[in-house]
């Protein structure tokens, strides 16, 4: 009996793990549009609605890729704008990707703003609405509008711009508790997450539309996909001991940092949302203990920092990564294939090898660090397949005494968390979105639970 009901709960892990796997391999584009299936010169119904002026057609005078864009002319002087509308296809969170191309007319009527994406509640200007960017006549990028019964409501300035200049911009759109978040990025730079009030008809959001309020606009290469598409790349432990949720952790990234090793702004935040502040220092080092005197729970195996003393305090003050407590000479494994390199220096610590580091280039624009090996197992520019064959060996390299792994993720050479953000809180870094990479996505504390004898 009792190991059947062993088998059972086994199986409930299976089915989970299969569901996680097709729920996730299902997710993908829900549409594109680059306006190469209709004629020069007319607008791209039935994909498309129109409720602005009539000046939305499909334009062959520029592009991003094939020959055409879908351009759109605002009255000049008047609050009468071009407007298309596209049902949306899936709920929230979305993203949001296209190509803007702004003209450089003088406006003056009541919408003075070029290129605009927004959401309705309905295929018409009139509906609700929540801005989500608009370039506006001052040169300025806005976003992060709030939700109103129908616009203009701009925002925040997250940028400037360049009239008769193509620009890439991607939108991520979340419902988190009682607040919408945007995220943006221009060209492929992160600007930021925004949070701002969740409205009433929030949840009745169904259109994309984009508008030029007045003057002109081309736009090209629109996409809505699942935020989930983003992060297909993934981690595995490097700690074949442990997962990330159950390995010993005495240091976190820390999600108030200006950069790697940066200016020290008195605080550390974890991805749990959880708080140290200076106000509370530990004796000599950047490990700071919480405002109301509590442990630190992190992933519930926080130890803190030898130098700190416990897990009263949170460390350390504008670290970019995780730290491992581990025996010495503990093997440690690549978190994902790429190729190795064993630099002098990387992005943020100009003495790489002062750690005996070995860099891992996973050829997407993502690189892992693994500093202060007692010994290394790779060679430079060896290509690593096999994760299961030890890259190193745990050591206290650069740091006397103190046995430890410290595990580092950039992308494009900037520090991320692999932990993502976890808290309902906004997510105060600012240099990028930070995402959640390791591989196992189900909570590692429910399958503890089915398998607790």
């Amino acid at each position: 009996m009792h190991q059947d009901y062993r088998c059972l709960r086994i199986l409930i892990i299976i089915l989970i793990i299969s569901l996680s796997v097709v729920m996730t391999d299902s997710l993908g584009n829900c549409w594109d549009e680059n306006f190469e299936n209709y004629d020069v010169g007319v607008f791209p119904s039935p994909d498309w609605l129109n409720s602005g002026n009539n000046e939305v057609y499909v334009d062959n005078s520029r592009s991003i890729s094939g020959s055409k864009s879908l351009k759109l002319i605002g009255v000049l002087g008047s609050c009468w704008g071009a407007v298309a509308h596209r049902k949306i296809g899936i709920a929230a969170p979305f993203s949001i990707q296209f190509y803007v191309y702004n003209g450089s007319e003088t406006l003056y009527g009541c919408h003075p703003e070029y290129g605009a994406v927004l959401l309705h509640t309905g295929p018409d200007w009139s509906t609700w609405v929540r801005y989500l960017i608009c370039f506006d006549s001052d040169k300025i990028i806005y976003g992060a509008g709030r939700g109103v019964q129908h616009g203009p409501e701009k925002g925040i300035p997250i940028g400037f711009y360049t009239p008769e200049t193509w620009y890439k911009v991607k939108i991520t759109y979340e419902i988190v508790s009682s607040a919408v978040r945007l995220t943006y990025w221009i060209n492929d730079e992160y600007k930021g997450s925004y949070d701002s009030a969740l409205m009433p008809n929030e949840n009745d959001v169904a259109y994309v539309s984009i508008q030029a309020g007045e003057g002109s606009a081309w736009f090209d290469e629109i996409s809505v996909t699942t935020p989930q598409v983003e992060a297909k790349f993934r981690l595995s432990s490097p700690l074949k001991n442990y997962n990330p949720y159950n390995a010993p952790i005495s240091a976190v990234f820390d999600h108030s940092s200006d950069g790697p090793y940066g200016t020290k702004d008195g605080l550390v935040i974890a991805y749990t949302g959880e708080i140290g502040d200076s106000q509370n220092a530990g004796s000599g080092c950047d490990c700071y203990n919480s405002i109301n005197n509590q442990i630190f729970r992190i992933n519930g195996n926080y130890t803190g920092a030898r130098s700190c003393g416990s897990k009263y305090y949170l460390c350390y003050d504008e670290h970019p990564g995780f730290d491992y407590p581990v025996q010495n000479k503990t093997p440690i494994y690549a978190a994902a294939k790429g190729i190795a390199h064993i630099p002098n220096s990387f992005p943020g610590v100009t003495n790489a090898q002062t750690f005996n580091t070995i860099e891992i280039d996973h050829q997407n624009g993502y690189k892992t660090y693994y500093l202060h090996l007692s010994s290394q197992n790779v060679s430079e520019g060896q290509t690593i397949d096999d994760l299961n064959n030890p890259i190193g060996y745990s050591g206290d390299v650069g740091s006397p005494g103190a046995y430890h792994l410290h595990f580092e993720v950039q992308k494009e050479g900037i520090p991320v968390d692999p932990y993502g953000w976890q808290s309902q809180d906004s997510d105060p870094y600012q240099r990028d979105k930070n995402i959640n990479l390791w591989k196992s996505e189900i909570n590692q504390g429910i399958i503890n639970l089915i398998l607790i004898e």
